[in-house]
Formats: C-alpha cells, structure tokens, sequence
C-alpha cells in the first residue's frame, strides 16, 4: 500500500509501541531523514521528472517546474527538429552574451542559463509556439503535510481528469499530492486507488494527472483522503518507516528489537537496488573506462 505522511506516522506509532505527540514528531524526523538517505543511494529514475513549457517570440527566460531541483537536460523542437543547447559555464558568460548581442532573437538555441528558478535560452525565441522539455530530478522536500479528508467528492467520469467535490477547499497547494476516493461496492463512490493531483482550479475543483480508472461518479457524497506522499514507489514506501523503528528502539538500548527492523530495511534496500539501481537512466556511458577501444563501432559512421 502507498504510505501518506499521516499513514506512515500512525505506522511508526505502530512499530514503536508508543503514539505519543513527542514520538511522532520524533519519528517524523526520522522518516525524513531515512527517505534522503535513500534517494542518496542512487540516481533512480523514479526521482526524474519531464516537464514541458512553450517558446513566447521575444521572452528569454521561462518559469520552471515547482518542484524542480535539478536541470538534466533540455530540449527544443522547432518543427520536426529538436535542438539540445548547451549550459553555460556561469552567470559571466550568459551575460557577455547578452552584452555583446543585445537583442538577438532565433528559434534555434544554443546556450541555456538556469537562474531564480528559470530557464534563460540563447538567443532569444523569435517565434511563439515552439515545446521546450526539461527533464529534472525533482527537489526534495520532507512530509509535513497532514491528510486532508474535509467535504466529498460529487462527481468524476470513468477516463476522466476533473473531480468536483462540495464542501472542499482544495488549493493550487495540493498539486502533486493524491488523492483517493473511499471504495465501496455502492453506487457512486470511489475506486479506492490513489490518483496524482496534476492541479486544482478552485476550492471545490481538482485535475488528476492520470484518468479516472474506477466508476463513474456522478451527484456522489464520497469520502476520500487527500495525502502527501513520498517519491519512492509503492512497495518501498515502507522502508523509511523501517529504518525509523530501527532507530528508535535503537535509542531505547534495545539491541535486538532494533535489529528485527534493521533486518527488514536491508531487505527492501537489496529489493530496491536490484530492481530500480541497474536501470539505465539518462547517462548513455556509466562505468570508468575512457579507452577508444572500448567504443561500440556500431554508433559510428564508416567509409570505404
């Protein structure tokens, strides 16, 4: 099952035999720290995002997404063509750019600056309507955020992406979290599965970004739970909650208890690795060896 930040503390309430506000808060940031280690482990592709912007003539610069921590690559397609500009070496460069062609517009990009949280392309666009796409590993950012569970969801079509809900206030805020309608064998209530909320519209108003797998509501009053959720996949959701366990019985001078949870983490970190680790994920070469010899000769063109 997914884990949401409030599921996930209940859980280690759970493990550690102790529900108070002190240990919850603790295991909170035990968790947090358990889920950076983990995404340290590895570049895993699950922490890789694409996201897309569209060229405006004579706009230079572009906002990127908000949960955007790390530039990997970029790309512009110009008709059916796509260009890969290069980053510049530092903010110096970008501006002797600038300084030296002020004002010089093309759809054909060369250089890319990334600054406050925006993308600078070089030269500048000239035309409108021209798809820029970012690929990204996402910032990081801890699970504070309590499950929201206020009002019902009234309505959302099987295939579909708009949910309406009465009662609600949903907010721009909750983008990125999922949202799960409560199952139940009754007409007009919800599937039970989690859905990544791509955006909300209103107080009463959500998008998702995948569709609707379950049956349709229509006039519904279902419960649902909206919960900020870690980036790790499903079935590793669990593991930070491990770890934490382990370290708390560990700081209570139970040796053994600990070691039962510790087993457990390992587990899923071999599980984890062997799974996600060797996946190739935008690197074309990944081992050290640097010798010509050790080209593929079928990447090349040869002549007679």
């Amino acid at each position: 099952p997914m884990y949401s930040y409030t599921g996930g503390r209940t859980l280690y309430g759970n493990f550690t035999k102790n529900t108070t506000a002190n240990n919850l808060t603790l295991g909170d940031s035990l968790i947090n720290t358990s889920l950076r280690r983990i995404y340290g482990l590895h570049s895993f592709p699950f922490l890789f995002k694409t996201a897309t912007a569209t060229t405006v003539a004579n706009q230079q610069f572009y906002q990127l997404p908000y949960d955007f921590g790390k530039l990997t690559n970029i790309t512009v397609l110009v008709g059916s063509t796509a260009y890969s500009p290069t980053m510049v070496p530092d903010r110096l460069f970008w501006d002797d750019l600038n300084i030296v062609a002020t004002g010089l517009t093309s759809n054909i990009p060369v250089y890319f600056y990334v600054f406050n949280g925006q993308l600078g392309l070089y030269p500048t666009p000239s035309s409108n309507g021209n798809t820029i796409t970012f690929v990204y590993k996402r910032a990081i950012r801890d699970l504070s955020i309590a499950d929201y569970t206020t009002g019902s969801v009234v309505s959302i079509a099987n295939g579909g992406t708009a949910m309406v809900g009465t009662g609600t206030t949903w907010a721009v805020s909750m983008a990125g979290r999922f949202i799960r309608v409560t199952e139940s064998d009754t007409a007009n209530k919800g599937d039970g599965n989690w859905y990544e909320i791509a955006s909300s519209g209103s107080t009463t108003t959500l998008s998702l970004v995948r569709t609707y797998g379950g049956t349709s509501i229509s006039a519904g009053t279902a419960a649902y739970t909206i919960g900020q959720m870690p980036i790790l996949p499903e079935p590793y959701q669990i593991m930070p909650i491990y770890e934490a366990a382990s370290n708390y019985w560990r700081m209570e001078n139970q040796p053994q208890i600990a070691a039962v949870w510790d087993s457990k983490w390992q587990q899923m970190e071999t599980e984890l690795m062997a799974e996600y680790g060797s996946t190739s994920d935008l690197v074309a070469w990944n081992d050290d060896r640097t010798s010509l010899d050790n080209l593929n000769p079928n990447l090349f063109v040869t002549y007679p």
